[in-house]
C-alpha cells in the first residue's frame, strides 16, 4: 500500500516535471522567435536608404549665395562707376556723367556718398524750368546727384551732416548759397522738414567754432526756405 503511494507520488512529480520542462521550452522558443523577428527589423533599418536632404535648406544655401554673389558684383560696378567719375570726370559728357551719378544712386552705393557731394550742383543738360528751383519735386530732372544721395538715406544725411562740422572750404566761396541748399534739400528729403530741421539745429548747438556754427546757420536758412516754399 505505501509503495504504491510512493509510485503514485512519483508520477505525479514526473507529469509536474515534464509540464513545468515543456512550458520552459516553449517560453525559450519564443523569446527565440522574438530575437529573431527583432534580428531581421534591426537588419532592415541598418541597410535601409539614408534619408533624403533637407530641400529647404538646400534651397536657403542656394539663395544666400546668390545673394551673396549679386552683393559682391554690385560693389564692383560701384568702385569701377567711381572710378570714372573721379578719374575721367573732364572727359565725360554731360549725358554720361548724369548716367554714371543716377547708376550709383540706384546702387544705393555708399562709398560714393563723397564724390556726389562733390558733384552736388551738378546739372544735366536740357533740364526742365520750375517755378521753385528750391523745392523737391524737378530735383530727379534737374540736379542727379543730390537725387542719388536722397537714394541713400540716411547715410547720406548723416554723411553730410558730419561734414559740416569739418573745414569745408568750398562754402568760403562765391557760391555757397547753392551749396547749403543742395545740403538743405538732400537732409528735407531724407530726415523729412520737422526733423531734418532738429537735426541741424541740434549739430549747430554742439559746435563750439563759430564758424562751423556759421555753416550750419547757412544750410538751416535754406532749410526754412524749402519749408516755406512747399507749404
Amino acid at each position: 500500500m505505501k509503495r504504491s503511494k510512493v509510485i503514485k507520488k512519483r508520477a505525479l512529480m514526473t507529469i509536474i516535471l515534464v509540464f513545468s520542462l515543456g512550458s520552459v521550452s516553449v517560453t525559450s522558443a519564443q523569446a527565440e522567435s522574438e530575437n529573431a523577428k527583432n534580428k531581421e527589423v534591426n537588419k532592415e533599418l541598418s541597410t535601409s536608404p539614408s534619408p533624403l536632404p533637407d530641400k529647404n535648406n538646400a534651397t536657403l544655401t542656394n539663395i544666400t549665395k546668390t545673394v551673396n554673389d549679386l552683393i559682391s558684383r554690385e560693389n564692383e560696378i560701384g568702385q569701377l562707376l567711381v572710378k570714372q567719375l573721379t578719374d575721367n570726370d573732364t572727359n565725360l559728357s554731360n549725358a554720361q556723367k548724369t548716367e554714371i551719378i543716377e547708376a550709383l544712386g540706384n546702387l544705393r552705393y555708399a562709398p560714393a556718398i563723397p564724390i556726389l557731394v562733390e558733384n552736388l550742383n551738378f546739372e544735366r543738360e536740357a533740364r526742365e524750368e520750375h517755378p521753385l528751383q528750391t523745392a523737391v519735386p524737378p530735383l530727379r530732372s534737374i540736379y542727379a546727384a543730390q537725387f542719388a544721395l536722397m537714394s541713400m538715406g540716411p547715410r547720406a544725411s548723416s554723411y553730410i551732416l558730419g561734414s559740416l562740422a569739418n573745414n569745408l572750404s568750398y562754402l568760403s566761396s562765391d557760391y555757397v548759397s547753392s551749396r547749403a541748399i543742395g545740403f538743405a534739400r538732400v537732409l528735407c528729403q531724407v530726415e523729412g522738414p520737422r526733423y531734418g530741421l532738429l537735426k541741424l539745429q541740434d549739430h549747430q548747438q554742439k559746435a563750439t567754432d563759430p564758424k562751423i556754427k556759421a555753416q550750419y546757420q547757412l544750410v538751416i536758412d535754406k532749410f526754412e526756405e524749402i519749408i516755406k516754399q512747399t507749404q
